[in-house]
């Protein structure tokens, strides 16, 4: 998905707001018996968008009609052009074993590994926002890593399971 509104900014001109999002799911079954099942997910997504811009951190001297003698930044250093980029990988493999006619085991895990980058404006004093709310230029990279293993045992049995 590729769109000019990305994020929903709050105004209704919208500049500075593209993005982009894709997504891969597939799933794997194996069959080792009647009663012995495996099956396996993938699924990796990821999405980049540029952090909108609102009238506030626009440098004062690209505003038509602006007053620039109260521009606070240095020459001409352009708008803030500040992006953001996602990804994430989720793995989780599931074992089914049929016990008897009226119980069922599954024992899975999983893996999802979330990583996060923002990257600044290209120029850093394009991110010193003429209303102070901004005062720095910074970089980041954040991941968050969970796994589990899971267990289940269901048992079906008498009349309150039957139609």
């Amino acid at each position: 998905m590729n769109s000019g509104r990305f994020l929903d900014p709050p105004e209704f001109a919208v500049f500075h707001d593209k993005g982009n999002e894709q997504n891969v799911f597939d799933r794997v079954d194996y069959t080792f018996s009647a009663i012995s099942s495996v099956h396996f997910d993938v699924n990796y997504s990821r999405s980049w968008f540029q952090t909108p811009n609102s009238y506030d951190n626009l440098n004062v001297q690209n505003v038509i009609g602006a007053d620039t003698s109260a521009n606070p930044t240095f020459g001409t250093v352009g708008d803030a052009d500040q992006r953001s980029k996602i990804g994430t990988i989720n793995i989780s493999p599931t074992y089914t074993r049929v016990i008897g006619s009226n119980s069922v085991f599954n024992l899975g895990a999983f893996v999802r590994r979330d990583e996060y980058n923002y990257y600044p404006s290209g120029n850093p004093l394009a991110d010193l926002g003429a209303s102070n709310l901004q005062t720095a230029s910074i970089s980041q990279y954040r991941t968050l890593t969970n796994s589990a293993v899971h267990t289940d045992f269901s048992y079906v049995k008498g009349i309150q399971n039957s139609r």
